[in-house]
Order: structure tokens, then C-alpha cells, then sequence
């Protein structure tokens, strides 16, 4: 007997907890489930416009292909800057091609012999 009065209390105990849990749950359900109905819908939105706008980016590209491209860009004419800007971009790579600097070759002979003892250029002192 006891310990049936003992249980009811432990059960009733563990009824108005569980109906206090369900109540504060429907509670914030009902806030809850209105944000994320929100933000399902918001998502989906999202995602119908950037599908939209691929779709428009699709719709206005043109595929050519490179042999064409490179054809019609060796038709077409050059202008008289364009000739001149080759020329002398020609004329520059070739005045520099064809001179090598004495001076420098002196230096970088030097730097080498530096290089290979570094501690040869310092002054011998005594301790």
C-alpha cells in the first residue's frame, strides 16, 4: 500500500513535468515554427532567383569556337598605331638582343670570386 502511494506521487510528479515540458514546447513551437516556415521560404526564393538568372546568363551566351575567333581577328585590319607599335616594339627587342654589357660581366666576375669566400674580404685582427 505504501509503495502504491509512493508510486502515484512519483507518477503524478512525473505527469505535471512532462505536461509543464509539452505546454512550454507547443509554446515555442508556435514562435518556432513560424521562423522557420519563414526562412524555408525565404531559401527557396533564393534559390528560384539565382536559378532565374542563371538561366537568362545561359540564354545570352554565344559559343564560337577559337579557330573562328582567331580567323576573324587575322582578317580583320590593323591599324596604322597597331603597325606602328609592332615595329617598334620589333625594333627595340632587337636593338637589346644584340647588346651584351662589358661592364657588368666584370661585376658579376668579382661577385663570383666574393661568393666563393666571403670571410677573404675581411681584415685579419688578432684577439
Amino acid at each position: 500500500m505504501e509503495n502504491d502511494a509512493i508510486r502515484k506521487k512519483a507518477n503524478k510528479r512525473k505527469t505535471s513535468a512532462l505536461k509543464n515540458k509539452l505546454d512550454r514546447n507547443q509554446k515555442v513551437e508556435g514562435v518556432l515554427a513560424t521562423k522557420i516556415q519563414q526562412s524555408i521560404e525565404r531559401a527557396k526564393y533564393v534559390q528560384s532567383a539565382r536559378k532565374l538568372g542563371w538561366d537568362q546568363i545561359n540564354k545570352s551566351i554565344q559559343i564560337k569556337k577559337v579557330e573562328d575567333l582567331k580567323k576573324q581577328q587575322e582578317e580583320e585590319p590593323k591599324l596604322d598605331e597597331q603597325m606602328e607599335l609592332e615595329e617598334e616594339d620589333a625594333y627595340v627587342r632587337d636593338f637589346y638582343a644584340g647588346i651584351k654589357p662589358e661592364g657588368k660581366k666584370e661585376e658579376l666576375e668579382s661577385l663570383k670570386a666574393s661568393d666563393q669566400n666571403a670571410f677573404a674580404l675581411l681584415e685579419e685582427t688578432e684577439a
